[in-house]
């Protein structure tokens, strides 16, 4: 299948979001200082498992976190479809992206910051 791949800022959006939903960067939404620190060590992605219906949509949000398992912001997230037929990405700002269903199928939906990954399930039915 194809692949869709969308680079994000973990960041408050201070740039306009193309309609792909590709590459916005911004400012750290949370504020600077006083955060966690460190690489990133498990990014995780809610909700891990979802489904929907072919014209629908849903979001998906993901988190970096250190090994002391504390949030870290300001991170760049590369959000990636095992299949963009199944699932297309309309909108993504922040650490947050909107998937529409296109077709029946089952995708991994993977996002990955500092080479570490986590992925969640996406069904259109």
């Amino acid at each position: 299948g194809s692949q869709s791949v969308a680079n994000l800022m973990l960041a408050l959006d201070t740039t306009s979001t193309d309609s792909t939903g590709t590459d916005s960067t911004g400012t750290d939404s949370t504020g600077s200082g006083g955060g966690a620190t460190g690489p990133v060590a498990s990014v995780s992605i809610s909700p891990h498992a979802q489904t929907i219906s072919v014209g629908d949509s849903a979001g998906a949000v993901a988190m970096t976190y250190n090994a002391q398992a504390q949030l870290l912001t300001g991170r760049t997230i590369t959000w990636t479809l095992s299949d963009s037929s199944v699932v297309s990405v309309t909108a993504a700002a922040y650490n947050w992206i909107l998937l529409r269903g296109a077709r029946s199928g089952t995708v991994t939906l993977t996002a990955t910051s500092e080479g570490v990954g986590g992925t969640a399930t996406v069904t259109v039915r």
